[in-house]
């Protein structure tokens, strides 16, 4: 079996993202809300740490 490049940072990007959505779920009983910070975090998790802004990158800390 073989994977391109783009199926797997897809696959990745779904899994961060079922994760994020559970641990919301779990935690708050509700799903995200604007102020809610698991919510607000989601635009940091899932572009390329290139197409970030450079407030956004020291944010996630060192690559």
């Amino acid at each position: 079996m073989t994977v391109d490049h783009f199926h797997l940072i897809r696959f990745a990007n779904q899994v961060v993202t079922e994760v994020r959505q559970r641990t919301q779920q779990e935690v708050l009983g509700h799903r995200g809300r604007k102020g809610d910070p698991l919510y607000g975090i989601r635009h940091l998790l899932l572009p390329g740490r290139e197409r970030l802004r450079e407030r956004d990158r020291k944010r996630l800390g060192p690559p």
